[in-house]
This record gives C-alpha cells, sequence and structure tokens, in this order.
C-alpha cells in the first residue's frame, strides 16, 4: 500500500519469496505447441525469477531484521559497501550522504544502505548478513557445502542468460567439458527451486533466531 507516493505496507520478505516459488511453479507446469522451446524459454525465466526472488528476499529480510531490533552493526556493513569519502565522514563523526538520503526519503539508515547493496549478487548477500548480524550463510542448520555451490552456479548461470540469450539451452556451456552438461528445462528447474527455497527457508529459521536488543 501507498499514500502519496510513499509505501506504508508491503508483504514480509518470506511472503514475497513464497509468491516466487508459486510463480515458478506455475510456469513450470505450462504447455504449449511450442514443446521444448517453450521448455527453454520457461526455465530460463524461472532462473530468473528465482535470482530476483533470492535478491528481495536477502534485501527485505535485511532490513525487517533491523525493523524488529534486531541490532545491526551499520558501521561494519558501512566499512564494506560504502565509498572511502562516506567511511570517512562517519569516522570524524559527520552525516553521510547515505544518512542524508535516508532523511529526505524518510526511510531508516538499513533501508537506504539495503539500496547500496547488490544483493543478487552471493557474495555481497553472505557478507551484508555476516557484517550486519553477525550470520553466516555456511552455518546455516540445514544447508550444506554444496547447496550453496548448487546456488551460487544458479545465479551465475541466471547472468549468462541475461546477458547472452534467453533461448540459452546449455546454461553452463563454457564449463563443459568437464562439468556435466546442465540443460534448461523443467527437471533442472525444478531442482533449482527447490535448492533456493530450502535455502532462503533455512536461512529465514535462522534469522528468527536473532533476537532483539534488550
Amino acid at each position: 500500500m501507498y499514500r502519496a507516493g510513499t509505501e506504508t505496507s508491503s508483504p514480509s520478505a518470506i511472503d514475497t519469496w513464497s509468491d516466487t516459488r508459486s510463480a515458478a511453479d506455475t510456469l513450470l507446469d505450462g504447455e504449449s505447441t511450442a514443446g521444448y522451446l517453450l521448455e527453454v524459454v520457461a526455465a530460463n525465466a524461472v532462473l530468473g525469477m528465482l535470482v530476483t526472488g533470492f535478491e528481495t528476499y536477502t534485501s527485505g529480510r535485511f532490513v525487517e531484521l533491523d525493523d524488529e531490533g534486531v541490532p545491526l552493526d551499520f558501521g561494519s556493513v558501512a566499512a564494506a559497501f560504502l565509498s572511502a569519502e562516506e567511511r570517512s565522514r562517519m569516522k570524524a563523526g559527520n552525516r553521510t550522504a547515505l544518512e542524508e538520503d535516508a532523511i529526505r526519503r524518510r526511510i531508516s539508515r538499513s533501508a537506504a544502505l539495503a539500496d547500496r547493496i547488490n544483493f543478487q549478487n552471493y557474495a555481497n548477500a553472505k557478507k551484508a548478513f555476516n557484517r550486519g548480524y553477525g550470520l553466516r550463510f555456511g552455518d546455516l542448520t540445514n544447508t550444506t557445502s554444496q547447496r550453496l555451490e548448487r546456488v551460487q552456479r544458479l545465479i551465475k548461470y541466471r547472468h549468462r542468460v541475461a546477458h547472452v540469450s534467453p533461448l540459452l539451452g546449455l546454461l553452463n556451456g563454457p564449463e563443459c567439458p568437464p562439468e556435466e552438461p546442465f540443460f534448461a528445462n523443467r527437471d533442472t528447474m525444478r531442482e533449482a527451486t527447490r535448492e533456493f527455497d530450502l535455502f532462503i527457508r533455512d536461512l529465514h529459521d535462522s534469522t528468527l533466531g536473532l533476537r532483539p536488543a534488550q
């Protein structure tokens, strides 16, 4: 919901991810006389949805946690993502451009900071949660290093589709061989949906264990 152009209410980060999962499942169940061509296009569209969903969830939850009173180590995150000039101003106790932007837009510092971070980049998302809340992706309860590797690989494939072609049928061409071929089809994207879903829900469960400041 918006009032005078300003957002006043929005779905939670995990609810937005659930919508992404539902949209991906719906698209993968679609049928057409285009046959294999539709399967490739649908698979690549789903991959784009999943990576955008990853970005939307991680950036949204990053801000939500601060709104919920969980202490955000603003300085540590700012040191990793703000410019040298802004870091210098912050160290001197002066207001940064980010803080001025937050005041002008009437948003929190964490929301303004999240806008500076490309959460579609796995390394950035990982660093933001680690530095901001002490939450390490590698320490998630039900997430293996293999799943983290698969999520990163899928993000890379999405970038390849975006910058090469939405009709790309072989997503790991540059790595194949020695890797086994990874094709854009219903089966691979159903598995990709599952991998992202399990990772995000594990991350969300871990954030629920963080406690507000006393």
